[in-house]
């Protein structure tokens, strides 16, 4: 059977000529994917660019305030620690950590903590009533008591809960239908590169105090 047979009777589709390919909508989908990979890209490299700019403009702008009152937080914190144990500190890695060795616990971390001390409690007195019971009979350990206690949500969940909190602060209620072009907010840029700038002046501030 011939092609324009097999086309006339609808079992081959009809070329399109290029006028119907031209208006193709998946054609013009793909046109339009290209351009927004192309203006995404541009947008990128413009982003990484202005990046480098934005940190050295705030260290350059802000750095010696910023300084300054790293410089203040660390002095009070030696002065605190030579009060407290007579001598100055050998080093700033207690200071530099000081957040991390008390973590702020959620209200679902503070619930979950208390509910795990009545339950252990609960089993305490469970099995001293037990034990009254089975006096002076020998019996088999309760190995429940041992077992301990797991506390609050798991890892897991609390990355969850931050890139949760993460979404909700800066995309949630953001407006983003004039921003056609995708193009980066400054203000968002200036929080990230933030903590570079900190860091870079932590290292050059405690240099100074050692």
């Amino acid at each position: 059977m011939r092609e324009e047979e097999m086309i006339f009777l609808g079992m081959v589709r009809r070329p399109q000529t290029a006028k119907e390919r031209q208006a193709d909508p998946m054609v013009a989908r793909q046109k339009t994917m290209e351009v927004s990979k192309m203006i995404q890209f541009g947008n990128q490299s413009k982003y990484e660019m202005d990046r480098k700019n934005l940190v050295k403009v705030i260290a350059k702008v802000e750095g010696a305030d910023i300084k300054d009152k790293m410089m203040k937080e660390r002095r009070d914190w030696v002065t605190e620690q030579r009060s407290m144990f007579g001598k100055i500190p050998n080093d700033l890695e207690k200071f530099n950590k000081r957040f991390e060795e008390q973590p702020a616990t959620t209200p679902e971390e503070e619930a979950a903590m208390k509910q795990a001390e009545e339950d252990a409690a609960n089993a305490k007195a469970k099995k001293k009533e037990k034990k009254k019971k089975k006096k002076g009979k020998k019996g088999a350990k309760d190995k429940s008591a041992d077992t301990p206690v797991i506390v609050g949500p798991n890892e897991l969940v609390r990355k969850f809960d931050v890139f949760y909190e993460d979404y909700n602060n800066k995309w949630a209620n953001r407006d983003e239908t004039a921003n056609t072009d995708q193009k980066y907010d400054k203000a968002m840029a200036r929080e990230e590169v933030m903590p570079e700038v900190q860091k870079a002046l932590t290292e050059e501030v405690d240099n100074l105090i050692k």
